[in-house]
């Protein structure tokens, strides 16, 4: 349901759930943070930063890197739309620090689409642009995360001349995950 972006129904589904669960424990986190991804998609943003806390809590609680990651992830999404960046930037690097310790490359690229939007803010173009084309063309990218990477491509296409296009899209295809990853770690860290 969020995926068909039927965010009401969602709520309505995950609300249902956690209902015949009781109340929220270590094994809600996918709930919550479900619940979290619907109330974000239908705007309400104090309500979606709540749920992902909670889930962000369990997840700690139980050492779940991917939930961590997914949180984290999510928390800087939400504080980019709403325009708040240092935020933004500090939940991303929690959240590339944990997709990285997962190893889980779906989640790692996951992370770097929403990294390559807050570069776009910042005006780093072409750091976007290789994120977005290592995504765009890595195997372990999901199809979801693929999309947000076609979708910040052709933003970035417009932006980029064709001969930045050219030099970045040799580099990417240069690229190992793991490399760019660690060494993008060590961008945000000291950013």
């Amino acid at each position: 349901l969020i995926a068909l972006e039927a965010y009401e129904e969602a709520q309505a589904q995950f609300q249902q759930a956690l209902s015949f669960i009781g109340k929220p424990d270590h094994n809600t986190r996918d709930l919550l943070f479900g619940l979290g991804s619907a109330a974000f998609g239908v705007g309400e943003y104090a309500r979606a930063a709540q749920q992902y806390q909670e889930s962000l809590a369990e997840a700690l609680e139980v050492d779940d890197l991917a939930y961590v990651a997914h949180n984290h992830d999510a928390l800087g999404r939400l504080n980019l739309a709403q325009g708040n960046d240092i935020p933004a930037k500090e939940h991303l690097l929690a959240a590339l620090e944990a997709s990285i310790s997962s190893g889980q490359p779906p989640l790692i690229l996951d992370c770097l689409a929403t990294i390559a939007e807050l570069f776009i803010g910042e005006g780093d173009l072409e750091y976007a642009a290789l994120l977005a084309m290592l995504i765009t063309n890595h195997p372990a990218s999901q199809a979801k995360v693929k999309e947000r990477g076609a979708q910040l491509l052709a933003l970035l296409e417009a932006q980029l001349s064709a001969n930045d296009l050219a030099n970045i899209r040799q580099r990417s295809r240069q690229s190992d995950l793991d490399v760019v990853a660690a060494q993008l770690l060590v961008d945000l860290k000291s950013a």
